[in-house]
């Protein structure tokens, strides 16, 4: 009991150490087959002995074997923090070991007693302006975000039926991956992508990558009241961030502006029962750390929902991440 209490305890270590594998890139590094100590040390640039204690460290967790005395190779669990791999996690990795997530966590105790998110305690801003200061760690979350988003985008448009749409809104958040998805099997519709400024570059051009900019557009857009006309509006992992009044009034919004057909699609982690998720209870305290949202029940969705003059038609969880849901509101 004392052991496993030691290894909860100072778990913080090895997140350290698989964000340090990652940080330099030695699951790329390991992709092609064992390599020596001394060949790794002459191509990261570090000292050999700092190196050797790191990678022993990481082998002691499973990221890597030391097959021979000095030479390691990449085991299967180090394989998703390859970058060149689908799915990476790479980039996730290191976007939630840095500091703009790293900090507020060490304000836990806090953000139980006040209430309050700890991200401007600890940082001095909120996430948003703290990544447009620190852009080297704006750009990680952005690729960790963008990497999930890129599979689970395949799940949702299998999951449901976009064929009827005619013009879709996404909210943003994920630099338009869902749109982009969305046209995919909907041509013939346009979309419109409202992100802050410093993210809605990246989502026009990956729309144009893709073909799509013929029938897209992306917008900058601060959090204006009013939104477009629509009849799809898609929030990916948008009201998590937020407190229930917050949410609804998001929803509120999409409500007021959408077709007499319109609909609300919604993605987001809706929690398992109590010890069903394994990180569905430590999701929802990130949440209370860093942004004061909450991760939701299906009854939750349901009373929010309703209370921005929606009815909550369908709840569908996706495969690739079983906390993960598609949420359907149509108008009440």
């Amino acid at each position: 009991m004392a052991k496993q209490l030691h290894q909860l305890v100072t778990g913080y270590r090895v997140s350290q150490v698989v964000s340090a594998i990652a940080r330099f890139g030695i699951a790329d590094r390991l992709a092609d087959g064992p390599v020596g100590l001394d060949q790794l040390a002459v191509r990261l640039d570090i000292a050999h002995d700092h190196l050797y204690r790191l990678l022993r460290g990481a082998a002691s967790i499973g990221l890597i074997e030391e097959v021979e005395l000095r030479t390691f190779a990449l085991a299967p669990l180090g394989e998703p923090l390859r970058s060149d791999v689908a799915g990476s996690l790479r980039s996730y990795a290191m976007a939630l070991t840095a500091p703009g997530h790293w900090l507020p966590w060490g304000r836990l105790p806090h953000a139980v007693v006040s209430r309050q998110p700890q991200v401007k305690a600890s940082l001095g801003s909120d996430i948003v302006e703290y990544h447009r200061q620190h852009l080297d760690e704006g750009r990680l979350f952005a690729e960790a975000s963008s990497h999930f988003t890129e599979l689970l985008s395949a799940d949702i448009v299998r999951l449901y039926d976009f064929s009827s749409c005619r013009h879709v809104v996404d909210l943003g958040r994920w630099q338009g991956n869902l749109l982009a998805a969305v046209l995919a099997v909907k041509p013939a519709a346009g979309g419109l992508v409202l992100d802050h400024s410093d993210s809605a570059g990246e989502a026009r051009a990956r729309l144009e990558r893709r073909g799509l900019g013929e029938h897209s557009a992306a917008v900058a857009d601060e959090g204006s009241v009013a939104l477009p006309p629509g009849d799809v509006y898609l929030l990916e992992q948008l009201l998590e961030d937020r407190p229930d009044d917050e949410a609804s009034a998001i929803l509120a919004n999409c409500r007021q502006a959408m077709a007499g057909d319109g609909r609300v699609v919604l993605v987001e982690a809706v929690a398992l029962a109590y010890g069903e998720g394994a990180c569905s209870e430590l999701s929802d305290l990130d949440a209370l750390v860093v942004t004061g949202g909450r991760q939701r029940s299906a009854d939750a969705f349901h009373t929010v929902f309703a209370s921005a003059g929606l009815e909550l038609q369908l709840l569908t969880r996706t495969e690739i991440q079983p906390d993960f849901a598609v949420l359907v509101g149509v108008p009440a």
